[in-house]
């Protein structure tokens, strides 16, 4: 499972993805990255009771409360 968390960062990096989240459902927590110069920045690592604005649509907001229940 690292190892295919690491290829898709990989991947979606030089690929342009300009947001990525990576969900670890178990601890129910979010990181959030964007891309800048080409290369992930992690944002903010999220928590079960965050609402996570989603960056590239704006006005978009996800409620984790959601997600996990």
């Amino acid at each position: 499972k690292k190892k295919d968390v690491q290829d898709k960062f990989q991947l979606y990096e030089e690929s342009g993805v300009q947001e990525y989240w990576i969900v670890y459902p178990l601890e129910k927590l979010v990181d959030v990255f964007l891309l800048e110069d080409n290369k992930y920045r992690l944002v903010k690592k999220y928590v079960q009771d965050d609402i996570v604005p989603v960056n590239i649509l704006e006005g978009l907001s996800i409620s984790l409360l959601d997600v996990f229940e």
